[in-house]
């Protein structure tokens, strides 16, 4: 009878496979039904374990359950690695600060790359291997503020942000990284510095998107585009609701989430304007998720590597107190579909 299923949509052998050893009469159930998957129906945010330390400058890297934490603010940055219940380590990158940067791949086969090193744009690249990081290739230009992340440490992108030497806002260049060379894919539609990004559609460079952000020194840019490799070129997808600034994101492969950030009215950085807003985008549109527990900007500049079906993750960032203060959190939050 699992015959006259029609097609299956989206849905990976693993999943597939419970469907084994199931009777005629389970089985019967799926007659004449176009299989699409799960029904989604939004996500649920929970408190995770605090951070070792607090911070503002977070790049995130793994998925909920092997997560790594790069505190890239410090002169020199430290990392720590959460096993689903727990935080554990210090291991320092031995490579420059990385403020306001990128980053992506595995808990255990990481980057992180470009940022703010105090004085100036980075273009220095860190890989970690699972117990010690190394510098490796720059990337093509500096890059801080910017939009990017990948599912895997050899399959990164970044594109828009600002260069500080000299000042130079909405750079419109988009770069990819190998794991070997960068290369500069040429210029953007959008500038989407320190909006939301994530390799969508489950790995390679083919699926690169960006959101929100900044474009020509005006926050709160509401578009989204998607890069092809192959294509070589951005097209337009589907504005957000709500166009924030110093948001991150996080993506199942399939649905990419744009969490938290500044947001209008006005342009000001200020904890007035923080947004606990959660946007989820899938098949060119956009969909409203619960809120952030708490009002969060620069939550996390990577996007991280690739989740599992429905979750996402946000960790540190700054947040408003209430009583006209910006502090750095220590909040590390998870979600899982409902």
């Amino acid at each position: 009878m699992a015959n006259n299923v029609v097609k299956v949509n989206s849905i990976a052998i693993a999943n597939i496979a419970k469907i084994n050893g199931q009777t005629d009469d389970d089985l019967a159930k799926l007659n004449g039904e176009e299989f699409t998957g799960y029904t989604y129906s939004g996500i649920t945010w929970s408190s995770g374990d605090n951070l070792p330390v607090a911070s503002t400058n977070v790049i995130m890297c793994g998925k909920v359950g092997a997560a790594l934490y790069v505190n890239a603010g410090l002169s020199s940055p430290l990392s720590y690695e959460h096993d689903g219940s727990s935080w554990s380590g210090s291991t320092g990158t031995g490579g420059a600060k990385h403020s306001a940067a990128q980053g992506g791949g595995t808990q255990g086969a990481a980057v992180i790359y470009g940022g703010y090193d105090g004085s100036s744009s980075a273009k220095s690249t860190d890989e970690y291997n699972g117990s010690s990081w190394s510098t490796v290739n720059n990337m093509a230009g500096e890059s801080a503020y910017a939009t990017g992340g990948g599912e895997v440490q050899s399959s990164q992108f970044v594109t828009g942000g600002s260069n500080y030497n000299p000042t130079v806002r909405d750079i419109k260049v988009t770069q990819t990284y190998n794991g070997t060379t960068w290369t500069n894919e040429g210029v953007n539609s959008g500038g989407y510095g320190s909006g939301a990004s994530q390799n969508s559609g489950g790995g390679g460079l083919d699926a690169c998107f960006a959101a929100s952000g900044i474009l020509d020194g005006q926050p709160h840019y509401t578009g989204s585009n998607m890069f092809s490799k192959t294509g070589g070129a951005w097209s337009s997808k589907a504005a957000v609701s709500v166009g924030l600034t110093y948001s991150t994101s996080s993506s199942d492969g399939t649905r990419v989430y744009k969490i938290a950030g500044f947001g209008p009215p006005g342009g000001a950085y200020s904890g007035s304007n923080m947004r606990d807003i959660v946007e989820s985008w899938v098949e060119n549109s956009w969909t409203t998720e619960s809120v952030l527990p708490r009002k969060t900007i620069v939550a996390g500049w990577g996007g991280g590597g690739l989740q599992d079906t429905g979750q996402a993750f946000q960790a540190g960032g700054s947040y408003w107190t209430g009583s006209a203060k910006i502090e750095p959190s220590n909040q590390y939050y998870t979600a899982a579909a409902s």
